[in-house]
């Protein structure tokens, strides 16, 4: 509480001859002007923390203090309520700067955001670009990506209230586009390896067990499925370079090395043609070998039959 001014204690000395009536006037004077004025000492300290809230709360308090009939014995009430239609008129300033700071807060807080949800989103593009990319990074890609759209959702409403991190989310937003492409791109050189590189792998496979057999009608249909399955290979591959150019060039970890997904189809049409002739010189063993069967057959019948007339004889 403020002292008391010497003209006010001056003035209560002096009233002490006063009737009882005005003498207690005088005291509920001192009282609510002690009153108005801690209320609006504890009104400014909110508004230097920029509590607009709490300040009008005790500027109200001050105002129904000072506006007792009784204040106008106190010779400094003017003062006091000047000061409070001061107070008041800079409510709406201090309004703005909590806005101003809040904002600024929230762009802070924003960019911890970011700063947390960016290094995932570069360890998925660095891990995407990797030959032997697996189905499971596709899911962390995504899940990395997701989590980044959020928190420039969380964000949208700053971007219009702070030209910086309005500049930050479009780039960021930009670079999830990019990075959807990617994604995408990595998606179609799995769905590649499954498809044809899958293909190529049981053609080898199967081309790899004609070493092992013997009976030349197996080998005949071993390469005729394997044939089948290279082809099927070397189709589904084209198609797949023709949906989307450039494919041919991505990599991927086949059999301890690092090839291109061209080089798979390459492989896929050169393997064929060896089982197409695979087969076709099985089948013509097989033809030759059956019609040396037949000759063979008929000399036995005419042995047969010429035995058969000595014996008549």
């Amino acid at each position: 509480m403020k002292p008391l001014p010497t003209l006010f204690v001056s003035f209560v000395l002096c009233a002490a001859c006063a009737t009882p009536s005005l003498k207690g006037r005088l005291l509920n004077a001192e009282r609510r002007c002690n009153e108005g004025d801690s209320q609006l000492e504890e009104a400014e300290k909110q508004m230097a923390k920029l509590e607009a809230g709490e300040a009008v709360r005790h500027l109200d308090r001050a105002k129904a203090a000072l506006a007792d009939p009784d204040v106008d014995y106190f010779p400094e009430h003017s003062l006091l309520r000047q000061r409070l239609a001061t107070d008041v008129a800079r409510l709406p300033q201090v309004r703005a700067d909590r806005a101003k700071r809040d904002i600024q807060d929230a762009v802070a807080q924003q960019f911890l955001k970011l700063e947390k949800g960016v290094p995932p989103l570069d360890q998925a593009t660095q891990a995407l670009a990797r030959p032997d990319l697996q189905k499971g990074g596709l899911g962390e890609a995504r899940g990395a990506a997701e989590n980044l759209e959020g928190i420039l959702k969380q964000g949208a409403a700053l971007e219009a209230e702070d030209t910086a991190y309005a500049g930050t989310a479009k780039a960021l937003t930009l670079r999830l586009t990019e990075f959807q492409v990617t994604l995408a791109r990595a998606q179609k050189r799995l769905d590649f390896v499954a498809g044809p590189g899958a293909l190529l792998k049981e053609g080898e496979g199967v081309l790899e067990s004609v070493r092992t057999t013997k009976d030349d009608e197996a080998k005949a249909g071993l390469f005729s499925r394997a044939y089948k399955l290279l082809v099927r290979c070397s189709t589904e591959g084209k198609d797949a370079f023709a949906a989307t150019p450039g494919l041919e060039k991505a990599t991927t970890q086949w059999e301890g090395q690092v090839i291109s997904l061209g080089t798979v189809v390459s492989r896929c049409r050169s393997k064929s043609q060896l089982a197409k002739h695979g087969f076709t010189a099985t089948t013509k063993r097989l033809a030759l070998a059956r019609a040396n069967a037949v000759k063979a057959a008929r000399k036995l019948k005419r042995a047969a039959v010429k035995a058969h007339q000595l014996i008549q004889k």
